[in-house]
């Protein structure tokens, strides 16, 4: 008993029989045994990821940041990605909080508005290998927001 399967467009269908990897499938329609085999689709989209982080500034300034990451998996990582991060996006969460944190120490409040583009170089130069040994690639990354307390707003206001 054969089945077929439809794998829409940007997708990539893993193939796992008894378990194991088997192959990739490519959009279209995939057969496969059923019970012995199981496809699984994996999109291969460009995904968003939004960080929001609480950070400690050189003048003791704690701003909440909103960084969103754009990634995606390309058809030749599908394998990797499927079989090695049980938790992607919250690894990803991790490393950019991590390279956040560790640039937003070295800056006052000030520098740290001056800064959003060398805070991207940095996620993308740091963050990026790491999601790309497992599968991920990182597309952009880009600082939303940055706000002060309200406090130190409205004493920056004054």
């Amino acid at each position: 008993m054969v089945f077929l399967k439809f794998i829409p467009t940007m997708t990539t269908g893993v193939v796992q029989t008894f378990g194991r990897f088997s192959r990739l499938v490519n959009p279209g329609l995939a057969v496969y045994v059923p019970i012995v085999q199981k496809i699984t689709p994996i999109s291969n989209r460009l995904q968003e990821n939004d960080v929001p982080l609480q950070v400690r500034t050189k003048d003791n300034v704690l701003p909440s940041m909103d960084v969103r990451l754009q990634f995606s998996i390309r058809p030749e990582d599908t394998e990797r990605a499927f079989f090695e991060m049980a938790d992607p996006v919250g690894q990803m969460r991790t490393y950019t909080g991590n390279v956040v944190r560790h640039k937003a120490s070295d800056l006052t409040l000030d520098q740290l508005y001056e800064s959003q583009s060398e805070i991207e170089v940095a996620i993308l130069e740091e963050v990026a290998p790491k999601m790309k040994r497992g599968g991920f690639t990182v597309e952009s990354a880009q600082v939303l927001d940055i706000c002060p307390p309200k406090d130190v707003l409205s004493a920056m206001n004054e």
